[in-house]
């Protein structure tokens, strides 16, 4: 009788443990995933500040907006 009762207590210990531990692995699939979309969302916002930069400050060394000064005329002698 006491046998019995105990058998019934393991079992129902390892069934306990069993659901532990598939919601533990669920939440690890799933915290992983959250990781992967927050390292992706970090990203693609430094990839629109890098080129909203590069748009307000126009290509280097562009001839048309930057112009090379007039040479300074030479004294008259």
């Amino acid at each position: 009788m006491l046998d019995k009762e105990l058998d019934k207590d393991v079992d129902g210990a390892m069934e306990g443990l069993n659901l532990a531990t598939r919601k533990a692995n669920q939440m690890r699939r799933e915290s992983g995933f959250m990781w992967m979309y927050a390292s992706a969302l970090i990203l693609f916002a430094v990839m629109l500040l890098i080129i909203f930069i590069g748009i307000g400050n126009g290509p280097p060394a562009c001839p048309s907006k930057n112009p090379a000064p007039a040479p300074a005329p030479a004294p008259a002698s």
